[in-house]
C-alpha cells in the first residue's frame, strides 16, 4: 500500500478513536437522560473499534491482503449509508435537533472520508488479486 494511503488511514483511524472515545465519555455522562442509551453506546463503541482497526491496518508492516481490502471496503461502505441516514433523520425533523448546521456538517465530513476508505479498499481489492476459486 502506498505511504499516502497509509498515512490517511492512519489519522482518519486516529480521529475516529478520539472522537469516538469522547463521545463515550458524553454517554457516560448522560446515561441517566438517554432514552437511546443502547443504541448510542453500540455505535460509539462499533465506530471506537472500526477505527482501532483503522490504525492497525496502517501500522502493520506487511501489505494488506484482499481479505483486509474487503473489509474495509464493507466497512467504508457501511459507515457510508449510516451516515445518510444520520443525514435524512436530521432533515426529516429539524425542530427536534438542537444544532442541525453542526451535525450536518459532520455528517458530510465523515461521508467523505468514508467514500475515501471505500475507495482505498476497492484500489486494493483490484491491486491484491484474490486468490482462484
Amino acid at each position: 500500500m502506498r505511504v499516502r494511503r497509509r498515512l490517511a488511514l492512519g489519522s482518519i483511524g486516529c480521529a475516529l478513536v478520539l472522537s469516538w472515545t469522547f463521545r463515550l465519555l458524553v454517554i457516560y455522562w448522560n446515561r441517566f437522560f438517554d432514552p437511546f442509551l443502547l443504541l448510542h453506546l453500540s455505535v460509539a463503541c462499533f465506530s471506537l473499534l472500526a477505527g482501532g482497526y483503522l490504525l492497525r491496518l496502517a501500522l502493520q508492516r506487511r501489505p494488506m491482503s484482499y481479505p483486509q481490502h474487503t473489509l474495509l471496503l464493507v466497512f467504508a461502505l457501511g459507515m457510508v449509508m449510516s451516515w445518510f441516514w444520520r443525514v435524512y433523520v436530521i432533515l426529516s425533523d429539524l425542530s427536534h435537533d438542537a444544532n442541525p448546521r453542526a451535525h450536518l456538517h459532520l455528517a458530510a465530513l465523515l461521508i467523505l472520508l468514508s467514500v475515501y476508505l471505500a475507495w482505498v479498499g476497492w484500489k486494493g481489492r483490484q491491486e491484491s488479486h484474490p486468490p482462484p476459486p
